[in-house]
């Protein structure tokens, strides 16, 4: 019955793919997996949760919940569909995520009871989610725009959809240059003279440009200021004005 169900979903699903609005995705692709998580199971996009199944649906346990949503998700995205036309339908009993006339995936009462929700608000918030999880950027730089003074070096994280190797490419290592340590996803960019330089990362051949600007400090403030009293007891009057005076200078 299960190997029925699937042969006779993803027929009907190759037959509608045509009609289906393509996206503007370059070479990258979102990925698409399931896993299962003790008694639940979860439809995985770009390594994070979009929808969790905690109970079954009739015959369906929430394991092959994922993986029949997962199936029907990746097909689609092989085939370019747009996120947007992801939408949530129905009522608060019953309801259904859709990407255009393709049912993804079904939530019940039973689901929304565990939510402390309704079925409808339940379908569109995994809507929602799989939407935002679909149209994530391949590469992210946090922050995108970054100052480093000169002779030091600042730390920018790489986050996004895309995974494996980070490569840099500096337009002008003279002013600024960059290094991708193993093993953590962010750059280190160290700044050498004067100036502005554009650092373009790359992963999983996606790209994403850091803008630098080397500087110097326009000042600096001492780590540690001594202010000395003598006296016992010392008036409170003459502790403030020492402090001041070493902050001062």
């Amino acid at each position: 019955m299960m190997n029925a169900r699937r042969v006779s979903a993803t027929l009907a699903l190759g037959i509608a793919l045509a009609s289906l609005t393509v996206s503007s995705w370059g070479q990258f692709r979102p990925r698409v997996s399931s896993e299962q998580y003790g008694k639940a199971a979860a439809l995985i996009i770009n390594g994070r949760p979009a929808v969790r199944f905690q109970v079954a649906n009739g015959t369906l346990q929430p394991l092959e919940r994922a993986q029949i949503t997962h199936q029907r998700l990746a097909a689609l995205v092989a085939a370019k569909l747009d996120p947007k036309i992801i939408f949530a339908a129905g009522d608060a009993r019953s309801a259904k995520v859709c990407a255009g006339d393709q049912i993804l995936c079904r939530t019940t009462i039973y689901d929304a009871r565990r939510q402390g929700t309704t079925a409808i608000a339940l379908a569109t918030s995994w809507a929602a989610k799989i939407r935002e999880l679909l149209l994530m950027p391949a590469v992210v730089l946090s922050p995108a725009e970054i100052l480093v003074p000169i002779g030091e070096t600042r730390q920018v994280d790489v986050g996004g959809a895309a995974v494996g190797p980070i490569y840099t490419r500096t337009d002008n290592t003279d002013i600024a240059d960059a290094a991708a340590p193993a093993g953590i996803k962010s750059i280190v960019v160290s700044g050498k003279q004067l100036g502005k330089a554009l650092i373009e990362v790359s992963v999983q051949g996606e790209r994403a440009t850091l803008v630098v600007y080397v500087k110097k400090y326009a000042g600096r403030v001492p780590g540690v200021a001594v202010g000395q009293v003598t006296g016992n007891p010392c008036p409170a009057s003459l502790v403030c004005y020492t402090a001041r005076q070493a902050v001062s200078q």
